[in-house]
C-alpha cells in the first residue's frame, strides 16, 4: 500500500478583496510534517495482514488544505506506517477490511 497522493508543497493566505492590485505577496509553501508509527492489534485473530487496513489522511478544511484527492499512510509488512505530506488541515481515518 502506498501514499497515492502527494507530498506536494501547500501554502494558503487570507486575502482581503478588493478593486486594487495586491502587492508585496509573499506565499510560503511547505512539503507538511511526516506521520510514523506502529499498528498493535490485541487479542485479533492471526489472520489479519497489514494489508487488509487502510491509513487515509482526510480533509478537514478543503477550502484551506491541499488539492482534494487520496492521501494514504504506506503500511508494511512489519506494522509499521509512514505518511509524508500531512498538513494541519489533515486528520486520520483508519479502515479495516477482512479478507
Amino acid at each position: 500500500m502506498t501514499q497515492t497522493s502527494g507530498p506536494v508543497s501547500f501554502g494558503s493566505q487570507f486575502l482581503k478583496v478588493s478593486e486594487a492590485d495586491i502587492s508585496r505577496l509573499t506565499l510560503r509553501g511547505s512539503k507538511g510534517s511526516t506521520v510514523r508509527g506502529h499498528i498493535t492489534l490485541e487479542g485479533a485473530p492471526a489472520r489479519v495482514r497489514p494489508q487488509d487496513f487502510r491509513f487515509n489522511f482526510v480533509l478537514t478544511d478543503p477550502d484551506r488544505g491541499p488539492a482534494p484527492g487520496t492521501y494514504r499512510a504506506q503500511i508494511t509488512d512489519d506494522w509499521t506506517f509512514e505518511y509524508v505530506g500531512n498538513s494541519e488541515f489533515q486528520i486520520p481515518n483508519s479502515k479495516f477490511e477482512p479478507p
